[in-house]
């Protein structure tokens, strides 16, 4: 018998979002059908444009990316999530999507929040 994979979009930026992105991408089960992260800013004394850790994630492993300032905002993306099935969404450390977005996703939306006690 096979199990289905969960087709899932991923929304992150920081470094602190890759171990889960990672572990999601490497799920037997899981399939992402795209990342949405935050664009390019400038860093550095020379102000050159620097990739998010989860965009330069994304791009070496050939993920479907999505660089937006506003995810709630980007009508372009709803469109082509219309066409997708989707599961559900994770976003993790980021701006939450809002209801377009849920409408979505089968199963709507996992968060998670990990606090160290320590």
């Amino acid at each position: 018998m096979s199990i289905k994979k969960l087709n899932i979009i991923f929304c992150g930026t920081p470094d602190f979002s890759l171990p889960t992105l990672e572990l999601l991408h490497h799920h037997p089960h899981i399939n992402i059908v795209g990342v949405v992260t935050m664009p390019d800013r400038p860093a550095g004394r020379g102000h050159e444009l620097k990739s998010p850790p989860v965009a330069e994630y994304a791009k070496l492993h050939r993920l479907p990316l999505y660089q937006v300032e506003n995810i709630n905002r980007e009508e372009k993306i709803l469109k082509e999530l219309e066409e997708k099935k989707i599961d559900f969404i994770c976003p993790r450390l980021c701006s939450i999507p809002g209801k377009p977005y849920s409408q979505y996703a089968r199963f709507g939306m996992f968060q998670y929040s990990y606090f160290n006690s320590t």
